[in-house]
């Protein structure tokens, strides 16, 4: 079995660490993985998150090594957080050898990747989306700038480091793999995709006293259709065109609303939804991990709009698979990674090809005629997301790169 130093640039408090980080390195370590997990963790959390991380570690045997994450200077507290990474993988291989690193995402490598040149250790390379792109495409790194221009070509230069020099590459999508071949530079190492999972223990199908109870939270109605879209409101998710979408859904079901489910920009997201004259129409909550499958039993339809820029193409969003899994049916777009292909596949909703009122009115009266049946769903969407399977991808990315067998 492996011994393996884990580097996180997300905080395991955080939603995304709960969710895309922790149900894997639980699941491996059950299979007798030594997981020692460093991660960044944001300050003014409540303490209780921490503590039920801890819990969770502790009863896993993951050996947690949380570090205080930095967002000040700007720039110059992302590689403050990166040196701290490089720290603490180092003291723990010079503690005790691991047999590779496993770094999610483009910072977090630049540690594994230190480690590998320092001290010959192998370095699984989870790559996880064109992050130097999906800043500039964001706006985040405005390229008219040239501060921004010259972040952007430093961050490129060191993922193609890290493309390189990677003993294997896990990506999420296999769009995103084709768009790696094609742009190059061309791996030498596997690699293997593996999209964005959901528990399926935690996202499990509606029950009815739970749907009727987070209906009533909101003042709806058992008849009254409700949309809902899951995650941060970031800076290229579509806030505006899904809007746009809900004014078309009720010109056929005028009372129908929608629900944000977001840890953050509940402010934002109300003040659009009253420019648009919808402001009665939507709903914001903040919800703990443990409330979301509840809100998404709430539910009829899930809807997430995403730019289709190119860095989308590495993309999986981690809310489709958790909407399939309580069997909710979705309206999404396409050009996100294998999110169409998906979709088109499992029977699961529509894609619209483009953002206009008659796209829209296209896609809602697909859905008039499909029945989507929520069980049948949510175990066809299994193969695509559940855990167990995500799991068994990476032991087997593990065993090999233990055994030495990584280059093909």
């Amino acid at each position: 079995m492996a011994d393996v130093i884990y580097v996180s640039y997300d905080g395991m408090t955080d939603p995304l660490g709960r969710s895309q980080v922790l149900p894997y390195l639980t699941g491996l370590s059950a299979l007798g993985h030594r997981i020692r997990l460093i991660s960044l963790e944001k300050p003014g959390l409540p303490i209780v998150d921490g503590t039920t991380v801890r819990k969770i570690c502790d009863h896993a045997g993951i050996d947690w090594h949380p570090l205080s994450y930095r967002s000040r200077p700007p720039i110059v507290s992302a590689m403050l957080n990166v040196a701290a990474l490089r720290r603490e993988t180092l003291r723990l291989h010079r503690e005790r050898r691991a047999d590779f690193t496993h770094c999610r995402s483009d910072l977090a490598g630049m540690a594994g990747l230190e480690l590998k040149r320092r001290c010959g250790v192998p370095l699984l390379y989870d790559m996880r989306a064109f992050w130097p792109d999906e800043r500039a495409e964001g706006a985040a790194w405005d390229q008219s700038k040239a501060l921004y221009r010259a972040l952007f070509r430093y961050f490129k230069a060191r993922q193609r480091e890290l493309i390189t020099e990677a003993d294997h590459i896990v990506m999420l999508a296999d769009e995103g793999r084709k768009a790696l071949l094609e742009i190059g530079p061309t791996p030498t190492a596997p690699v293997t995709v593996i999209p964005c999972c959901a528990d399926f223990d935690h996202f499990t199908l509606a029950t009815d006293d739970i749907r009727l109870g987070r209906r009533g939270e909101l003042g709806l109605a058992e008849n009254v259709r409700l949309l809902v879209h899951l995650g941060s409101i970031g800076c290229n998710v579509l806030l505006e065109e899904m809007l746009d979408f809900l004014a078309a859904y009720r010109d056929r079901h005028p009372s129908a609303e929608m629900l944000f489910v977001t840890p953050e920009g509940t402010a934002a997201i109300s003040a659009k939804a009253t420019e648009h004259g919808l402001g009665k129409a939507v709903h914001v909550r903040s919800a703990s991990r443990e409330d979301v499958p509840q809100w998404l039993a709430a539910a009829d339809l899930g809807l997430f709009f995403v730019r289709p820029v190119f860095s989308k193409k590495a993309a999986s969003p981690t809310k489709l698979g958790e909407m399939l899994a309580v069997g909710l049916p979705v309206v999404t777009n396409s050009g996100i990674g294998d999110v169409a292909a998906i979709v088109h596949e499992l029977g699961a909703g529509v894609v619209v090809p483009s953002f206009d009122a008659a796209a829209y009115r296209d896609a809602i009266e697909q859905l008039s005629r499909m029945r989507i049946e929520s069980l049948q769903l949510r175990e066809e969407a299994r193969r695509w997301f559940d855990v167990r399977s995500g799991v068994a991808k990476y032991d087997g990315i593990y065993r090999k790169m233990t055994a030495g067998a990584v280059r093909e």
